[in-house]
């Protein structure tokens, strides 16, 4: 089914917009936190995983001080296989972590390693809408990470300072994304979401 859509997507008689380029890089995850790593737009620090070795993934989130972790597939979505760790117990027991990919891995082939930010469950993420690439309006969605198949608060976002701070990173990462040319013209896109977790009682 994936490969039909994908095949669908890609024919340019198709005429998705956007095109099939820019798809790719939106949903991949480890594409496009790479690209902003390397163009300076601050990031969640990540660990790349293809094939598990957990000696070599422990001793990387040991080396980085993280005490406790998350993993998430490439590709998914709505937190659809997004499980937290803590470093203590998968030292103990390794078993964890290949419990973890061998659930997983006939539907994924690669999976993101980051710290659990603290905080971020009870402050949410900020989501920031840029229409034709301009800033539009941001909401704050807290208890969306606790339920995110069911019904939750959405609140505008008016702190000035935190827009302001956002709206500098979220230009950075729009101007980073691929071009989109369409008859030989470029052409912003539509519609773009920036999601924005950062540092209330976390000093990183």
């Amino acid at each position: 089914m994936i490969n039909k859509l994908y095949s669908i997507f890609s024919n340019q008689s198709s005429k998705i917009f956007p095109p099939i380029d820019f798809l790719n890089f939106i949903w991949s995850k480890d594409k496009y936190l790479e690209v902003f790593n390397r163009k300076k737009v601050p990031i969640t620090p990540t660990i790349s995983v293809e094939k598990l070795n957990h000696q070599k993934l422990l001793g990387s989130i040991q080396r980085k001080g993280w005490n406790e972790f998350i993993i998430k597939p490439v590709g998914g979505t709505i937190a659809a296989g997004v499980e937290s760790f803590f470093l203590k117990e998968c030292l103990n027991d390794p078993t964890l972590l290949k419990e973890y990919f061998d659930e997983h891995r006939e539907y994924y082939k690669k999976f993101l390693v980051q710290e659990k930010i603290k905080g971020f469950k009870k402050y949410g993420e900020i989501k920031m809408f840029w229409i034709n690439g301009e800033y539009s309006y941001s909401v704050n969605t807290p208890s969306a990470i606790s339920c995110p198949d069911e019904d939750y608060n959405v609140s505008l976002v008016k702190n000035e300072k935190v827009l302001k701070e956002c709206i500098k990173i979220g230009k950075a990462a729009l101007s980073a994304l691929p071009k989109i040319k369409v008859g030989g013209k470029i052409i912003k896109p539509v519609l773009v979401r920036t999601d924005f977790t950062c540092c209330k009682e976390n000093k990183n």
